[in-house]
Parts: structure tokens; C-alpha cells; sequence
């Protein structure tokens, strides 16, 4: 009887510590499989993102892609000396700025401009905007200008172009 006893005492707490066991174990299978799970979901999410980034990217890269786009082809010349004497222009000292702008884009160019800035040395010798208006998409506009100075042979210019684009 004391045997019978003793067998089912240690039959159930066997029984009780492969219950317990196994318990653990799904608790810890459970605990590792939701972090999987977690882990998972955070890096869906960061691809998420990352996508939502890249849409936003491609779509801005589209939208470039509709602006107009202005490029220049001007000569420019600085003019120190008169055509003849007696001449209109004798004693009148000028850079002479002639050719065109073109809008290459797939819309219209508003209001523009060239911003034309004469250097002689550190000093401006003069700043002026040449306004051309609006450019429609594929087309130009000629330019023709003489920015008169005064003094000392021009050292260094700019000629920047400006608009609504």
C-alpha cells in the first residue's frame, strides 16, 4: 500500500512538473513568437516609410518635371571704344549683352528676367533686371541690351536669370 502510495505521489508530481514543463514552454514560445511578431510589425512599418519617402521623392521628381526650365545663349561684349568719331555713342563706355532665352520646359516661364551685374573689381559698376515677361513653353525671347558704366575696364559679371518657375 505504502508503495501504491509512494508510486502515484511521485506519478503526479511528475505529471505536475511535465504540466508546469510544458507551460513554461508554451509561455516561452508564446513570448518569443509575439516578439517575432512585434519585430515583424515594426519593420513593415519602416518600410512603410521608407515607401511613403520614395512616393514623395517621385512625385516631386515629376513635378520638376513639368516646370519650365530656362537656359541662355548670350554673347557678351564689353565695349570700350567708339565705332567712329563723331559717333552717337563716342565717349560712351558699355557691355553689350545680345542673344536668347529659352524656355525648354513643358510650362510658361512668368515674369522673367535677367539680372545683370557689371564688377569693376570689389566695386558694382552697375546692377540692373532686364525684364522679358512671360516665355511660353518652347519658344525664346531675343535680347538686345547695352548696360552703360562708367571708369575702369569691367573685371568680372553676372547674368542670372530669374522668374516664376
Amino acid at each position: 500500500m505504502k508503495l501504491k502510495l509512494a508510486l502515484i505521489i511521485v506519478s503526479a508530481t511528475l505529471i505536475g512538473s511535465l504540466i508546469a514543463n510544458i507551460h513554461f514552454y508554451v509561455q516561452q514560445y508564446n513570448f518569443a513568437q509575439d516578439r517575432s511578431l512585434k519585430q515583424q510589425v515594426n519593420d513593415l512599418r519602416s518600410q512603410a516609410e521608407n515607401l511613403q519617402s520614395e512616393k514623395a521623392n517621385l512625385q516631386n521628381q515629376l513635378n520638376q518635371t513639368k516646370a519650365p526650365k530656362i537656359i541662355t545663349r548670350l554673347g557678351v561684349t564689353d565695349v570700350r571704344s567708339s565705332p567712329a568719331a563723331g559717333h552717337p555713342w563716342s565717349g560712351r563706355i558699355r557691355l553689350y549683352v545680345a542673344g536668347e532665352v529659352w524656355n525648354v520646359g513643358t510650362t510658361a516661364a512668368l515674369n522673367c528676367s535677367l539680372h545683370i551685374t557689371l564688377h569693376q573689381a570689389d566695386v558694382v559698376a552697375n546692377e540692373t533686371c532686364i525684364e522679358l515677361g512671360t516665355i511660353a513653353e518652347g519658344s525664346w525671347k531675343v535680347v538686345a541690351v547695352d548696360i552703360y558704366y562708367e571708369g575702369s575696364a569691367l573685371t568680372n559679371w553676372t547674368i542670372i536669370p530669374e522668374g516664376s518657375w
